[in-house]
């Protein structure tokens, strides 16, 4: 067992238009378009835990391994405190971070098109730019989004991003579902305008 390990595959995915992956930090390496129950058993996903287990440092983690080397800080250091240091061998996801879409009403300099459908809009007037830009809002299959509600019990952390998750109706539901039942075990966090 190497002491490069991280929880996030085997207890978090990301979930936004793209895909599923096991961080925001690895969605250019995984943005697997399935659906959450495929994603457990994905072969990237199992190679991914494996290479953990193994000691290998996947190819994937990348990013971490940059700020951990430039600032001694990283997703994967947050994720082992949130965890406790424990090493996990099997898959039962527990945290959610849940991008339903990048429909927003706002144009920030802070963002980007995968968070702004605005931006998006502006991005695609200008080819020069070079970066590959869907104009149109963007949302989540919707079995991913309907796993979340069926599993909401399941689930220690479900963060709600986007765009901008309060003029959302999908992020309604999911909010209504959890206000009418108690989920004493949850924490839901929403970043919002």
């Amino acid at each position: 067992m190497t002491n490069w390990y991280c929880p996030l595959p085997f207890k978090h995915i990301f979930v936004d238009s793209t895909g599923l992956s096991p961080c925001c930090n690895t969605v250019s390496e995984f943005g697997l378009d399935v659906d959450i129950e495929q994603y457990k058993s994905h072969p990237k996903v199992i190679k991914l835990q494996s290479q953990f287990l193994s000691g290998d440092v996947p190819e994937a983690c990348g990013f971490c391994q940059k700020q951990e080397r430039v600032q001694n800080k990283s997703m994967r250091l947050d994720a082992l405190d949130d965890y406790n240091h424990e090493i996990f061998e099997t898959t039962q996801f527990d945290f959610i971070h849940f991008s339903q879409s990048n429909l927003c009403n706002f144009k920030c300099r802070s963002c980007g098109p995968q968070d702004s459908h605005g931006i998006a809009q502006e991005y695609s007037k200008y080819p020069e730019l070079i970066i590959p830009v869907n104009a149109k809002v963007v949302a989540v299959n919707q079995n991913n989004h309907q796993w979340i509600i069926d599993n909401l019990s399941s689930l220690k952390r479900l963060y709600l991003t986007g765009g901008e998750p309060t003029i959302m109706p999908e992020i309604r539901k999911i909010i209504e579902q959890v206000s009418s039942q108690p989920y004493p075990d949850s924490n839901i966090m929403i970043t919002t305008n």
